[in-house]
């Protein structure tokens, strides 16, 4: 598959993972970048959509989004965008208000006589005005795919990369119990999920528009097993992610539960967002300086800004869960065409700011299964507890 790579913010190099144009999107449910519950979200809408045809119905709002084993879950607004999209391309119009909602709920479940917890969303209808009116069952979905897990994770997590898939959820179910988070730098700037871990991340902040080469390192306190930072409405932000390991990671980062491709304008034909990920190499760091928009021409980024509640990005699919997080997650990654790595397997509210430019290559790469993850909340006017 064809990925792309970007090169240049302030003497750091980094690199853009691109969904690529070599897939045959046209065939989709082959590309291996895709997970189980992305398949099954395709066959969820589509049972949603013939029960809408089913009742001469076009128009549909989205009603409650909610995580009841986690209340402050930030996702909801990253599923409910994903579940629109889907809808939207089978001429389903959502709108702000509509007589038909679709309730959303999602968390996690053991499965059935085993320890493994999955991932699971479920969505029904109900009408105005007729709440006792009875519609066909629409199946709940469910993936035990460790990809979904960190999609949709609320806290840290590391894994050990070659684990049993028992040890490995064992480890990921405790992580997100009993979260803890660990700070490091002079200024307990960088973020990562355990003291040992080979990842971290780092805001940068300063004032809009400002010169970003002056933006400074925002100090992290730690509440509850998670990180906060301090950023202030009108502050612009980026995200400076490190790795220190051996080894390349592919790293996908979502801004109030939406992917930073979601706006992006370079997309495959069947309308998904041709990236997908950042390329960090062994032993650097890099910076990602906004809102992914192209990887041609010379525009190619927007700013990430923090604005008030109901302008933000996120606001645009009508969140109906909290927002102001940001989440990295971290797999190994390689070119499949090296020497050294022949052979090998592979498993598989931010507003926009300024225009930014930003020179962007194309490489090949394979993606091992996310084996780290760091979240951070960003807040205003509140100091977090030490």
């Amino acid at each position: 598959m064809v990925r792309t790579v970007f090169r240049g913010f302030a003497a750091f190099t980094a690199a853009l993972f691109l969904v690529g144009a070599s897939s045959r999107p046209a065939q989709a449910a082959d590309d291996p970048s895709i997970t189980t519950l992305e398949k099954k979200l395709d066959v969820l809408v589509g049972a949603i959509t013939d029960v809408l045809k089913g009742k001469k119905v076009n128009k549909i709002e989205i009603g409650d989004v909610s995580c009841p084993t986690k209340k402050d879950d930030p996702h909801g607004s990253g599923l409910q965008r994903e579940i629109t999209i889907r809808l939207e391309r089978k001429t389903v119009v959502v709108e702000a208000k509509a007589s038909y909602k679709l309730h959303i709920e999602y968390g996690y479940q053991k499965k059935a006589g085993s320890t493994i917890e999955e991932v699971y969303i479920q969505t029904w209808l109900l009408r105005d005005g007729a709440p006792d009116e009875k519609f066909p069952k629409i199946d709940r979905i469910s993936s035990d795919d460790m990809r979904d897990k960190f999609r949709l994770c609320s806290h840290g997590v590391s894994l050990e990369p070659d684990g049993t898939k028992e040890s490995r959820d064992s480890q990921w179910q405790e992580a997100q119990a009993k979260p803890k988070v660990h700070l490091s730098g002079d200024y307990k700037t960088r973020v990562s999920s355990t003291a040992e871990s080979s990842y971290y991340v780092e805001l940068l902040a300063g004032p809009q528009n400002s010169d970003p080469a002056k933006f400074l390192e925002r100090k992290a306190g730690v509440e509850n097993g998670t990180a906060l930072a301090l950023i202030d409405k009108d502050e612009e932000y980026r995200i400076r992610i490190g790795n220190n390991s051996k080894f390349e990671a592919a790293c996908r980062v979502y801004i109030d539960g939406l992917d930073m491709f979601d706006l992006s304008g370079d997309r495959q034909p069947n309308g998904d967002p041709m990236y997908r990920h950042i390329l960090v190499p062994a032993g650097k760091q890099v910076i990602v300086p906004g809102w992914h928009r192209s990887a041609k021409g010379t525009v190619n980024w927007n700013a990430f800004v923090v604005t008030e509640f109901g302008k933000g990005v996120a606001s645009r699919v009508n969140p109906k869960g909290p927002i102001g997080t940001i989440k990295v997650v971290f797999a190994e990654s390689y070119d499949p065409n090296s020497e050294a790595t022949k052979g090998r397997s592979a498993s598989m509210e931010t507003g926009r700011g300024r225009d930014l430019e930003g020179k962007q290559d194309v490489m090949i790469r394979k993606i091992e299964n996310p084996r780290d993850c760091v979240v951070i909340h960003y807040t205003r006017g509140i100091e977090p507890k030490k």
